[in-house]
């Protein structure tokens, strides 16, 4: 059992970073008997990686064509950053709430990570950095529910932010609300993290009517 437990694991984070960095793209078919000899295993930790994907959104099973990797609509992606939006704020809270001062000096070090990676125009590190950084907020929230919620919203808001609003990053753009969730303030934390999430939101909403105008000229 714990062979396959591990075994499945594996097979589900090598799937969900493939799915992730669109080496497997929206549509693609994920054939267990396939993945089974890809993998060099059997059918059960294929067939438990899958549903794993499933619980992460990140795979659909659709009648008469098995599991697929999901295709996002535009309304996909603005239902899920405004969800995000909404317990990005209570992470924040929680986090001024409970973090210590070792947890804030971690944070700043890592909004620095961040700005460096802006600075060199790396994007990849960007989205790396900045995932890394909203997860330490919250770990130091104290919610285990909210941690695994941010790891999995946080991974797949970045991804598909970073194929929309193709940018390395902005160096700063973590000040505000660095500066807001260590003032000991919690409803001035709150507000920055809605604020934080807010700003993508709004270039989201930009691109989406860019890409509907040009489309309806075509």
């Amino acid at each position: 059992m714990n062979r396959i437990l591990t075994a499945s694991n594996h097979i589900y984070r090598d799937l969900r970073t493939r799915i992730l960095n669109g080496d497997l793209p929206a549509g693609y078919r994920l054939v267990q008997r396939q993945l089974a000899g890809e993998y060099d295993t059997s059918s059960i930790p294929v067939i438990e990686s899958i549903r794993m994907l499933e619980r992460d959104g990140l795979v659909v099973n659709t009648a008469g064509l098995g599991a697929q990797v999901r295709e996002w609509s535009d309304s996909d992606i603005m239902a899920l950053y405004l969800l995000r939006q909404a317990f990005e704020g209570t992470v924040c809270r929680l986090f001024s709430q409970n973090a210590t001062s070792v947890d804030q000096i971690i944070l700043k070090d890592l909004r620095r990570k961040y700005d460096d990676f802006a600075k060199d125009g790396d994007a990849n590190g960007c989205i790396e950095s900045d995932i890394e950084l909203h997860l330490h907020l919250a770990k130091c929230s104290g919610s285990p529910f909210l941690y695994h919620f941010t790891e999995n919203s946080c991974v797949i808001t970045d991804s598909l932010k970073n194929g929309i609003l193709p940018t390395a990053g902005v160096v700063g753009s973590h000040d505000e609300l660095i500066s807001a969730v260590n003032s000991g303030n919690p409803d001035v934390a709150e507000l920055a993290g809605r604020k934080h999430i807010g700003f993508v939101i709004e270039e989201l909403e930009a691109a989406f009517a860019y890409k509907n105008m040009v489309g309806g000229h075509e």
